[in-house]
């Protein structure tokens, strides 16, 4: 039997009666007036494994058959249905009323669908394809449910009926952002994640002894860059045979190596100590054998024989559920194992049991039964629950986090990273972890490695990882050193990032939208905003832009290509003043584009050195872009239970007004006594112009300001939970781009390259800034290295400038 703690609390899923078309053995579903749900041959009002919720709240609509044709209209769909036909291409059509030429006829896909997710990146070199997603350039996309078991309402599963379809067509034309939170109400949002997951962790395939991955973990701190999960891979278990007959080849294991780890409890406490938390890897398709710590415990839980026969890893008995988590996982978790690293690769294969026959559910794959077990068992206890696994299709965004596998180590890996992971918002999936670095394979390369570090640090989850290789190492201190001191930095940051990080994950839980998300989520109607597969969204605050491509030798700087909505944006790290449009940005190797939205607030915990902490910071920091208002809540919770289900956090609310030239740091509202009573925050106030002053409370600030960034950094004290503090600007104005010279001739100094190409690039440069309102800065057509571009870069900025 199923115990409780495995009984998923699924809803009732039945839609509301008045939502409900029947026409003969043909049911539709009016879910919204952009989602219907159509069945046929077969109904049934149970909650799926990728369906949970059709009870929306109910749309308006109308249906009417005239001579045996049923017209389904909402405000905007309009379904044709021919009664008592199957469904085919000439009884079944949507139209969009919105795209008056846009109908769907039964059978057919959309020809530009914007993608979705795979399960896995292993063995991947650069870019694959990827499949379907609910959101598409035609306007509608359909989700397939006819084969998904179905859930019997006590924790079990039901297998569907053979012939039946049931069919989800999603008719949101260019409102992406709708669909995919209609998806989410559909198929369930993903939770808060405990807080320590948003932090950086150390993950690497290689045999450590506990001494050995302690000194590591220290020698992490004492270099001042911050963990704050260290995972075991697989090697903490016994891999080795011993001549018995049902020796696995070493993937699976339960029992600790003593050889390597010979107290392993102790070295569980010792990372405790160190703040940080700890998973292990598992590969569990061969059972438990009779080598195992376990055996006969496992074996007695199965009221069977111990006999030496393997105990198969039966993912279709509810008793074998019992006994996996409480002889096998249970007792590690107690011993202070935090979560568990799910490495399936057998696919759907389930003939690990021969004794089993036939399987009743061909529509359950082990790797989902997995997934959402372990969810369960993550949660017995009142914690957060997830599974750090592989995506097992749709609904996974249930059960994060997603392992996306082992890549090879290329730049053209690197440069589909990006885009496989914003790409899958289009599914609902938020929270993908990649193998920061690349896994196999590959060159040595401190470059690419750094780059992939800045591209981590600006995705969901940031993991470093590599293959057992001692050549492929990712201790920042084993490469060049400036490498090492733009990997540290950037790992700082990570941590740093955690407040809004934070708040974004509740922004995902609560309100149904991903931490990443495509530009064209944003700017649907905007061409250009499809033809930047790197660039994303990072929460609503900022704009990535990460560099996927190897320096130009000549200018140095990587490269690559942006497109931002119009309207004023600064770059967080040179303090540019950008004004939309589509350009190529070039960084050194100690930068990235990252783009501030005018009037943006970006709050930041300040660094502490040698520390983890994640949360609950006493000193603050907020990025604010000058040029525009903008707004920002911070949330802040327990970081572990669910107590924030019943309403147990705190939020403090943040308002920067361009107009009155203000700062606003309103009263903590909610549960004030989760956060510091007093905070210290440091406020930098990027792209503005010098000649500003600060005062609050009557008190003129401290402040420093920075040329080169166009940045001012104010120190404001003795901010309490309960006041807040108002912090006003005097001579406020936007930094123009009056240093656009100085940028380029100093690009052209440190460019690598033959003086005389040098000086006649400056004199084009000098041609261009005697005309009267140049429109374009001559030097683009010469394109024999990136310098030219990288100068026009600065050129156009400050063109687009003069006209305003």
């Amino acid at each position: 039997m199923l115990p409780e703690y495995l009984h998923f609390p699924t809803p009732d899923a039945a839609a509301r009666p008045e939502q409900i078309v029947t026409a003969g053995n043909v049911r539709f579903t009016v879910l919204s007036s952009r989602l219907i749900r159509m069945e046929c041959g077969g109904v049934t009002d149970r909650a799926t494994l990728t369906v949970l919720n059709r009870r929306f709240d109910a749309p308006a609509f109308t249906a009417e058959e005239q001579d045996g044709v049923l017209t389904i209209t909402t405000e905007h769909l309009k379904l044709t249905y021919r009664v008592g036909a199957a469904f085919a291409a000439d009884t079944l059509s949507v139209a969009l009323l919105s795209r008056p030429y846009t109908v769907w006829h039964y059978g057919e896909e959309p020809l530009q669908n914007l993608g979705g997710t795979m399960e896995t990146l292993d063995r991947v070199n650069g870019s694959m394809e990827i499949a379907g997603g609910i959101c598409s350039i035609d306007g509608y996309a359909l989700i397939d449910d006819s084969r998904t078991a179905l859930m019997d309402g006590e924790g079990w599963f039901l297998p569907r009926e053979a012939e039946i379809l049931d069919l989800y067509f999603f008719g949101y034309g260019h409102d992406y952002t709708a669909a995919v939170q209609d998806y989410y109400r559909l198929t369930g949002a993903p939770q808060m994640l405990p807080a320590y997951v948003l932090g950086n962790w150390w993950s690497r395939y290689h045999r450590y002894s506990d001494r050995e991955y302690l000194a590591l973990m220290d020698k992490f701190q004492e270099k001042d860059v911050p963990l704050s999960v260290g995972i075991v891979d697989m090697d903490w278990h016994l891999t080795e045979g011993d001549g018995r007959e049902y020796w696995t080849d070493g993937w699976t294991g339960y029992t600790w190596n003593e050889d390597y780890f010979p107290d392993y409890q102790e070295f569980l406490k010792e990372l405790k100590k160190r703040n940080l938390k700890t998973a292990l890897n598992l590969h569990p398709a061969l059972g438990v054998r009779d080598h195992e710590a376990q055996y006969e415990e496992m074996a007695a839980a199965l009221d069977r024989k111990a006999d030496g026969t393997p105990v198969y890893f039966d993912c279709l008995s509810p008793d074998f559920w019992r006994a996996y988590f409480e002889v096998l996982h249970f007792p590690y978790e107690r011993d202070g194992v935090d979560f568990w690293w799910m490495d399936w690769q057998q696919g759907t294969d389930y003939a690990w049991n021969p004794e089993t026959g036939e399987n009743p559910l061909t529509c359950l794959t082990p790797l989902w039964m997995l997934n959402h077990m372990h969810y369960l068992a993550a949660r017995r206890h009142g914690g957060r629950g997830f599974i750090f696994s592989r995506f097992a299709g749709l609904g996974s965004q249930r059960y994060p986090i997603g392992f996306s596998g082992d890549t090879v180590i290329t730049w053209e890996s690197l440069q589909f990273q990006p885009y496989f992971t914003v790409t899958a918002t289009n599914i609902g999936y938020s929270w993908w972890s990649h193998d920061i670095g690349g896994h196999m394979s590959g060159d040595r390369d401190d470059e690419l490695t750094t780059r992939w570090i800045q591209f981590g640090v600006f995705s969901p989850i940031f993991r470093l990882h590599s293959t057992a290789n001692i050549f492929a190492s990712r201790e920042p201190w084993t490469y060049n050193p400036r490498a090492e001191a733009v990997m540290s930095d950037f790992m700082r940051l990570r941590h740093r990032l955690f407040p809004y990080l934070y708040t974004m994950c509740r922004r995902n839980a609560k309100d149904l939208i991903p931490l990443l998300r495509p530009m064209y989520h944003v700017s649907p109607e905007e061409r250009a905003a499809y033809e930047v597969p790197n660039v994303y969204w990072f929460g609503d605050q900022m704009v990535a832009a990460p560099i996927t491509e190897r320096a130009d030798a000549v200018s140095g700087l990587g490269g690559t290509d942006v497109w931002l909505p119009e309207g004023v944006w600064v770059d967080a790290f040179t303090g540019y003043v950008y004004r939309g449009g589509k350009f190529r940005a070039h960084r050194p190797l100690e930068q990235m584009p990252l783009f501030l939205k005018a009037g943006a607030i970006v709050p930041l915990q300040a660094h502490t050195a040698h520390e983890n902490d994640l949360g609950g910071s006493e000193r603050m920091e907020l990025w604010i872009a000058a040029g525009g208002s903008g707004a920002f809540t911070l949330y802040e919770d327990d970081g572990e239970t669910l107590a924030y289900e019943q309403g147990i956090y705190a939020e403090t609310p943040y308002a920067f007004s361009w107009g009155e030239k203000t700062l606003t740091i309103a009263p903590v509202r909610g549960h004030v006594d989760l956060v510091p009573g007093e905070r210290i925050y440091t406020l930098r106030f990027i792209g503005l112009a010098a000649g500003c002053g600060f005062t609050a409370n009557g008190e003129t600030l401290d402040a420093q300001y920075d040329a080169a960034t166009n940045t001012y950094v104010v120190t404001l004290s003795g901010v309490t939970a309960a006041e807040g503090a108002v912090v006003t600007i005097t001579g406020a104005a936007l930094a123009d781009d009056s240093d656009y010279y100085a940028r380029i001739i100093d690009l052209l100094t440190r460019a690598q390259g033959g003086f005389d190409r040098k000086y006649q690039l400056k004199e084009r440069l000098d041609k261009a800034i005697a005309k009267k309102n140049p429109d374009h800065f001559d030097i683009v057509s010469d394109h024999t290295d990136g310098l030219p571009s990288a100068m026009y870069e600065i050129w156009n900025e400050y063109r687009k400038a003069r006209k305003e």
